[in-house]
């Protein structure tokens, strides 16, 4: 299978079509592959589909019942609500970008505070004493 059918393991619609597959004509299959595959928001009247796949709107209706839906303005509803929660969860992919910059951002200003607490006259007091001692233990 391809990255477009395992993208969809958030959206029921198009699980509901994948567990439909099988039983389908390759006309119907093509309309699947539409549907599966499609990522945009668009008009999705079953005139347009039809002009868009070059199959009739019976077709459509077969397919949707195919799927477990009374008709294609059931199937329709129930794909564009899970497309639009697709959707959004691809802006919130493209957000954990923003999120990890953010991370790193408040891990930099934590480092930087931290060097600005340190006491150089501390420090260079405990490397003399490194220094001039036989045997260092560290234990952690």
């Amino acid at each position: 299978m391809n990255d477009d059918y395992m993208i969809s393991f958030q959206n029921e619609t198009k699980q509901t079509i994948e567990a439909s597959y099988k039983k389908m004509t390759a006309v119907e299959r093509s309309v699947a592959d539409f549907f599966i595959g499609n990522k945009d928001d668009m008009d999705f009247s079953s005139k347009n589909i039809s002009r868009v796949l070059y199959v009739s709107e019976a077709t459509l209706s077969r397919f949707s019942q195919k799927c477990g839906y009374k008709g294609y303005r059931e199937f329709i509803f129930s794909y564009e609500k899970d497309l639009e929660v697709e959707q959004k969860n691809a802006n919130i992919e493209k957000d954990i970008g923003l999120f990890t910059r953010n991370v790193q951002n408040a891990y930099q200003n934590l480092l930087q505070e931290n060097f600005q607490m340190l006491n150089e006259e501390q420090i260079r007091r405990v490397a003399g004493m490194l220094n001039i001692s036989n045997k260092v233990l560290i234990y952690g």
